[in-house]
């Protein structure tokens, strides 16, 4: 692990983020591998100006993190955050209503649906979160911890920022462990079937171990105390 660094992004990188995400991140999501709906016609956008503007803002913020390794010169892991509000799945709602691609606009609706049911901000009594929006490590560094060294990274940066809460949909089993290890309060879950349940039809067919969402948040201001 001595020669895997963990800093913080800069607009450097967004290319190199942006394509890390494609490559590794689209692949291995377990809301996006459970999806059902795919068709010749119908395949996630490999990139998006929209997603790539995001990225940017998050970077920007100085709120996203990189794992690099300095001998091989490549990315192997990224961390996106960004801020969220109160009303963040109205937002979402809002763009699967515009975006022409029907996969990007379903797993849309979905995270709207968990934004909702997670309450954030209200449920922490904050008029913002630092929320966790994604999280990958390239499949040949699993095992070496990179995925808990980003989420300290920005754990920590949230702190020293002073944000007053951090907030995560967890759609990975691993990921929740980790939220876990940092006492972060499960807010909420949402299994697969209960939204297939909701939208009627089965839109989502989970892989085990990773059937249900789980929401979780912190409100930092006690850390601070």
């Amino acid at each position: 692990m001595s020669d895997i660094i963990i800093r913080i992004a800069d607009e450097a990188d967004l290319s190199e983020i942006v394509s890390f995400i494609e490559l590794h991140f689209v692949n291995a999501e377990p809301s996006l591998t459970a999806y059902q709906l795919n068709d010749e016609n119908n395949q996630l956008a490999s990139s998006d100006e929209d997603d790539d503007k995001f990225i940017r803002e998050c970077i920007l913020n100085e709120t996203s993190f990189v794992a690099h390794d300095m001998l091989r010169n490549q990315l192997v892991g990224v961390c996106v955050a960004g801020k969220i509000g109160p009303n963040e799945h109205e937002e979402s709602l809002k763009m699967a209503n515009v975006v022409d691609d029907r996969k990007f606009a379903d797993i849309l609706k979905f995270l709207a649906f968990i934004e909702e049911r997670a309450d954030v901000c209200n449920r922490l009594c904050v008029p913002e979160s630092l929320h966790l929006h994604m999280i990958s490590v390239h499949e040949d560094y699993y095992g070496r911890g990179i995925a808990g060294k980003l989420f300290k990274a920005y754990y920590d940066n949230a702190i020293n920022k002073k944000f007053l809460a951090l907030s995560i949909d967890c759609t990975s089993l691993f990921t929740s462990r980790i939220a876990e290890k940092y006492n972060m309060d499960l807010l909420s879950t949402v299994t697969y079937d209960e939204y297939n349940d909701f939208v009627g039809t089965k839109v989502f067919i989970p892989k085990e171990p990773h059937n249900v969402v789980r929401s979780y948040g912190i409100k930092l201001n006690k850390l601070l105390l």
